[in-house]
């Protein structure tokens, strides 16, 4: 059985992009502020602890986009449209809706939920748009 795999390259890239995509989405200039305050982060401290690239998150990444990549080849997706449709039927069956549960059980704000929720939409869309574009696919 001839199986494609994804590129490391790919996979590096992409997680690369998601430590970026988060730390312009938490940056004071975007949603950083309201979340801060949301999340309850009034130590200013804690909050630069938190926007430090620490390997826990790089690897967090890493994972995601490495299984978001072999999502990827095992489905044969390689366009734009099946990069972003995979980004976010993972984001709706896995994140949103472990993100709703966790939400309803935290009782924290509403739009707390709505920051963190859209930055995992728009980072699982990222991923799977550079996934596809990156990926080197052969038939």
């Amino acid at each position: 059985m001839n199986v494609n795999l994804p590129s490391v390259e790919s996979i590096l890239i992409a997680a690369v992009f998601s430590i970026v995509l988060s730390l312009w989405w938490y940056s004071p200039i975007v949603f950083g502020g309201a979340w801060r305050v949301l999340a309850t982060m009034h130590s200013k401290k804690l909050y630069s602890d938190m926007m430090a690239v620490s390997p826990a998150r790089f690897i967090g990444a890493l994972v995601q986009a490495y299984v978001l990549a072999h999502l990827l080849v095992f489905t044969n997706s390689r366009s734009v449209v099946e990069g972003l449709t995979a980004g976010f039927w993972i984001w709706l069956g896995f994140v949103a809706t472990t993100g709703a549960a966790e939400y309803s059980s935290e009782r924290r704000p509403l739009s707390l939920l709505m920051i963190n929720l859209g930055f995992r939409l728009v980072d699982l869309l990222l991923m799977g748009l550079l996934l596809v574009v990156l990926q080197p696919l052969t038939s």
